[in-house]
């Protein structure tokens, strides 16, 4: 399993220990009327994740390198960083938003295309901070709204859901490659699937490790709204603050490490 793998399943059996050991703590209640549809979508997801991950997941990890996937980790990193630099400045937060500018102008000319993070060498230097547009709208005051799970991507908020499309309008390396590329959005996007794949695998083998009962559906839509509500603050109580305050959680798209 890779280390962010092991951390992620990590974070969730201590999240799942936190809420099994105290049951005097009361979250937010998660909002869910749209659960019949949602219960479809998980079933589909769950086909999906046996028909293509797992298979997807066997291939890569067998056939390409591990330097070879480190390499193009890399480059789908430095791809979405531009996105992640127009999403800070909307929140306000300039500085964040000029050091992934940095980020991506260092790694896509002396990184040969984003091949070396050469900005972060040894992890000195220029970090890579990540964020969406549902992050922005949760910024400006947005709620989560519903719990909605989405074919493909999985669980997600009709804020988040919304954010997705929204970035698909503002990224700047889409915009500008789409029309310059046939199909580009579809060869990313698979690019990110085969990528992501084992560590989709490795969190889908975590979270089922830490359900309590058949009904997996529930577990992950817990698991997820607390991990999403500790990552932009939203949770209400303190417990979480410390489990998810960590390195752990710190990437979207993972390193084949």
């Amino acid at each position: 399993m890779s280390r962010q793998a092991l951390g992620t399943a990590q974070v969730i059996v201590m999240t799942c220990s936190v809420l099994l050991a105290s049951p005097a703590i009361t979250a937010k209640p998660i909002a869910d009327p749209l659960e019949p549809l949602n219960r479809v979508m998980h079933g589909l997801n769950v086909g999906l994740e046996y028909a293509i991950i797992r298979p997807v997941a066997w291939g890569y990890e067998t056939l390409v390198p591990r330097t070879a996937r480190v390499g193009i980790g890399n480059v789908l990193s430095n791809l979405a960083t531009p996105l992640y630099s127009v999403n800070f400045l909307l929140q306000g937060k300039g500085a964040a938003a000029g050091d992934q500018a940095t980020r991506f102008f260092i790694n896509s000319t002396l990184g040969l295309a984003g091949i070396f993070d050469v900005a972060n060498h040894n992890r000195r230097g220029i970090p890579r901070q990540t964020t969406r547009f549902g992050d922005t709208l949760a910024a400006w005051g947005a709620g989560e709204g519903i719990y909605v799970v989405l074919p493909f991507f999985g669980p997600s908020t009709s804020r988040d859901a919304g954010g997705l499309v929204v970035d698909t309008f503002i990224d700047p390396v889409d915009q500008v490659l789409w029309r310059n590329i046939d199909n580009w959005r579809v060869y990313r996007r698979w690019g990110v699937l085969v990528h992501e794949s084992p560590t989709i695998r490795d969190r889908i083998d975590a979270a089922r490790e830490t359900a309590t009962g058949d009904d997996f559906y529930i577990t992950l839509r817990s698991l997820y709204t607390q991990r999403r509500r500790a990552e932009l603050g939203e949770h209400d109580f303190d417990e979480f603050e410390d489990i998810f305050d960590s390195d752990m959680l710190e990437d979207e798209v993972p390193d084949a490490r």
